[in-house]
């Protein structure tokens, strides 16, 4: 399993691939492994229904897992639902969905330092992205196709090897 949030300090990571390649998954695997670690997890599924993403997940309880899959007007939304349930972790799959908001990246980490809780948001790259090879780019190439790497604590890319293995790499 490929853990993308090492400890629980305020942070702000986004797992970035292009559609297919297991954002989803990735996140629900972290997802079990909070709820096995007692972590209470807000989960917004803007592409899933709740029991699609219950089926998936296999998990082994749902006592301390919060899914919406309600669609989501702004990120005071996802703000409001923050205060009300107090999670460990929230998780939304994926930023691509939310309405329009101008600077979600900014907001969305401001609202992990805010209520010193990881938010992890997977991100769908674009076609651009096939143009370059994701196991080397760097940091500065790739914020010159992608805006929000400068916004972001950590972000890790999953992508396809020669094999295709799935990989996941922490580029920031």
């Amino acid at each position: 399993m490929n853990r993308i949030i090492s400890d629980y300090k305020s942070r702000y990571v986004v797992l970035a691939s292009r559609p297919g390649n297991g954002k989803t998954s990735t996140i629900l695997e972290n997802i079990r492994e909070d709820l096995l670690n007692d972590k209470k997890v807000l989960f917004f599924s803007l592409e899933n229904g709740k029991d699609n993403i219950i089926e998936r997940g296999n998990f082994s309880s749902l006592d301390n897992l919060v899914i919406l899959d309600n669609p989501v007007a702004d990120i005071s939304d996802i703000e409001n639902n923050i205060t009300k349930y107090n999670p460990d972790v929230v998780y939304i799959d994926y930023i691509d969905l939310l309405p329009n908001v101008d600077g979600a990246n900014e907001l969305l980490h401001q609202l992990s330092i805010d209520y010193n809780i990881p938010v992890v948001v997977a991100h769908n790259l674009s076609a651009e992205n096939d143009n370059y090879d994701l196991s080397t780019i760097t940091v500065k190439d790739f914020s010159i196709i992608n805006d929000s790497v400068d916004k972001v604590d950590n972000y890790y890319i999953l992508f396809a090897s020669d094999k295709q293995d799935l990989n996941i790499r922490k580029l920031k």
